[in-house]
């Protein structure tokens, strides 16, 4: 005998087997609205937008680290040929010096959003969902809870509208090959 509860709190929206019904491994049993998958869902995509965000800055950085890089070598030339003074080099290599410290900011910056990402990921794996929607705009807070394994239903412990914790044995089920 097994049983099947669902991974977050949540109520029952519908139920779609009953008492003797034959399910299938990873047929869908019920289904649980939760805030918490709506969450999940948005702490995912807010994590990607984060992460492209500071993608982007750490690009435009790199840039500016170029930018300033030619500058910086251009002034050390006219200072060499005696056409621009030795105080506009060094502005010029202070300048240089604050990007590239920016861009160690932002490499910070990116990791941790990276870590966030990932984070969000595994939450939505545990609730379930293995691959979010492309985008926030097919956000869900039902989530299917689904057969562990073929069996026979032997007690339905919900019912639409329930409130229901993973504490809960919701769908004790007996293997069918095993009670033939």
């Amino acid at each position: 005998i097994g049983t099947v509860s669902p991974q977050m709190n949540g109520v029952v929206s519908r139920v779609l087997v009953d008492l003797g019904d034959h399910v299938r491994k990873g047929q869908v049993l019920l289904y649980v609205n939760s805030p918490d998958v709506a969450e999940a869902q948005s702490n995912y995509f807010d994590a990607l937008a984060k992460m492209t965000s500071a993608r982007a800055e750490m690009e435009l950085i790199k840039t500016r680290i170029d930018v300033a890089e030619k500058d910086r070598q251009r002034l050390k030339d006219l200072v060499d040929e005696g056409i621009s003074s030795k105080k506009d080099l060094e502005a010029s290599q202070g300048r240089y010096a604050a990007t590239r410290a920016e861009l160690v900011a932002a490499e910070a910056t990116y990791k941790a959003a990276q870590a966030q990402f990932a984070a969000a990921g595994v939450k939505l794996k545990a609730l379930g969902i293995s691959k979010p929607q492309s985008s926030p705009d097919g956000f869900t807070s039902e989530l299917p809870l689904l057969s562990p394994r073929d069996g026979i239903v032997i007690q339905r412990n919900v019912v639409a509208g329930q409130g229901v914790s993973p504490t809960m044995a919701n769908y004790p089920t007996s293997n069918a090959a095993n009670n033939a």
